[in-house]
């Protein structure tokens, strides 16, 4: 097998999770702090490459670097962990799950990109789905699960943008600035959506959080940076189909989150499509060295 296989494996697995891991350090203190603590944990990790990365950036870029960081980071987790806050660790993941299909939708929205018959089939069953999971429209989950659907089109704006910034600076310092800059610019936000710092300290909900940060935060995105080098974007995106799988099926077994029929039926709707947009690529004849 090859081993940028397991690291993607390992990225899927360990993002996931996060949301599992998620649910128990919710249990100990407020989401908003849970996150600060989260990346304050995974920006420990990157301050070695962080210090001289700072020093080499054009003073005239950190203004741009700054909000990619703000919406990478304080945006894309306050709106998942506060949803997941009001929903289940295994529809949390489900919302995540729509995330490549959402990459789709926003580049035909915001950048114009070609929206094909094939993109429209595969974003209605999903969509169909997602509403299936939420219980729309009078689900008691609605709520949570629109502020995770919310942070994936946020991600999705982001990780267009990002992809110039790691081709000038590197990977590795892009990570470090973005994990840095998005942890301190969580401060002002944790302190205002917080009520209470007072952390319930227990064994459970400290392995969570180490786990969110050392685990989610800082080696899956090692791992998938690692794997994606020897991988196809297809490859990466089939990996990425897995992430709800892995979140449902620990959810269930850790949390006894168990998904009824018309969820379970919901989650299919999301994770198929996915799956078949990696895999159709690989189907379609290539063309020979002669034409």
């Amino acid at each position: 097998m090859p081993l940028y296989i397991l690291y993607l494996l390992a990225a899927a697995f360990l993002w996931g999770t996060s949301f599992v891991a998620g649910k128990f350090a919710i249990g100990m203190t407020e989401a908003p702090l849970v996150v600060l603590i989260r990346f304050m944990i995974a920006s420990v990790f990157w301050l070695p490459v962080f210090f001289p990365a700072i020093r080499a950036l054009p003073r005239g870029r950190l203004g741009s670097l700054t909000l990619l960081a703000f919406l990478m980071i304080p945006v894309t987790f306050l709106l998942q962990f506060i949803g997941l806050h009001y929903t289940t660790a295994a529809s949390t993941a489900v919302m995540i799950g729509f995330e490549p299909l959402m990459f789709v939708l926003v580049g035909w929205l915001l950048w114009g990109e070609r929206l094909t018959a094939l993109n429209l089939t595969f974003g209605a069953l999903a969509l169909t789905g997602v509403l299936l999971v939420m219980g729309w429209p009078q689900g008691a989950q609605f709520a949570g699960c629109a502020l995770v659907l919310l942070s994936t089109a946020v991600v999705a704006v982001w990780v267009r943008w990002s992809k110039p910034w790691m081709k000038e600076i590197g990977v590795k310092n892009f990570t470090a600035l973005t994990t840095v800059i998005g942890t301190v610019l969580l401060v002002p936000f944790t302190a205002f959506l917080t009520t209470t710092w007072e952390i319930r300290w227990s064994g459970e909900g400290t392995i969570a959080l180490l786990y969110l940060g050392v685990g989610c935060s800082f080696a899956a995105g090692w791992c998938w940076n690692k794997g994606i080098e020897g991988a196809s974007t297809n490859t990466g995106g089939l990996f990425l189909a897995l992430e709800p799988v892995f979140g449902v099926v620990v959810a269930a077994l850790l949390l006894g989150e168990a998904l009824g029929p018309i969820a379970i039926a919901g989650a299919g709707l999301v994770i198929l499509p996915v799956v078949l947009s990696a895999i159709l690529p690989w189907l379609r004849p290539r063309p020979t060295a002669s034409e």
